[in-house]
C-alpha cells in the first residue's frame, strides 16, 4: 500500500484530495522531511483559501449594504444572459428606455459614456436575440423530428445531408 510504504509519494500524488483534518494520519511519518513539507503545504493552502473566501464574502457584504449587489446593472454585469432570461425579456421597451434615461441623468452627461452605454446595450440585445433564434431553431428541429414516420424522417435526413 502506497500510503504505508511511501507516504511522501502518496502525499505528492494525492495532496489536492486530502483535507487538513487528515494530516494527523501522517503523524508516524512527520520525521520524514518530504512528508513534513507536504503537510505544511496542506495547512498553508487551506489557510490561504479561507483568507480569499473571507475577503470575497466581506466584499459581497459591503456591496449588499451599499445596495449595489442586487441592482439591475450589477446583475446584468455578472451574467447578462441569465439576467435577460429571468428579467430582461419581460421588460417593455418603455421600461428599458426609462432605465437608459435614468442612468444617463445620474452619470456625467458625457457623449463618450452615452456611446459606450449604447454599444453595451446593443451587444446585450444582439446576444440575446441570437440566443433566442438558436433556441427557436432547435425547437423547430425537434418538432420536425417528432412529427412524421420513420421513412419521412429518413428522407428528411437525406435531404439535409445533400444540402
Amino acid at each position: 500500500c502506497l500510503f504505508q510504504e511511501k507516504p511522501s509519494q502518496f502525499l505528492y500524488r494525492y495532496l489536492s484530495c486530502i483535507k487538513p483534518e487528515d494530516a494527523e494520519l501522517f503523524g508516524d511519518h512527520k520525521s520524514d522531511p518530504m512528508v513534513a513539507h507536504y503537510l505544511q503545504r496542506l495547512t498553508q493552502d487551506s489557510n490561504q483559501h479561507k483568507v480569499i473566501r473571507n475577503r470575497r464574502y466581506k466584499r459581497m457584504q459591503e456591496l449588499i449594504s451599499e445596495g449595489t449587489y442586487f441592482s439591475d446593472e450589477a446583475m446584468k454585469g455578472r451574467d447578462g444572459k441569465l439576467h435577460y432570461q429571468m428579467i430582461g425579456q419581460f421588460e417593455t421597451e418603455e421600461e428599458r428606455e426609462a432605465k437608459v434615461r435614468e442612468k444617463l441623468l445620474t452619470e456625467e452627461a458625457k457623449f463618450s459614456s452615452f456611446l459606450l452605454h449604447q454599444s453595451d446595450r446593443q451587444d446585450y440585445l444582439d446576444s440575446n436575440m441570437v440566443e433566442e433564434e438558436e433556441e427557436d431553431e432547435e425547437d423547430e428541429e425537434e418538432d420536425m423530428i417528432q412529427s412524421g414516420s420513420k421513412e419521412e424522417l429518413a428522407e428528411q435526413f437525406k435531404n439535409i445531408m445533400i444540402q
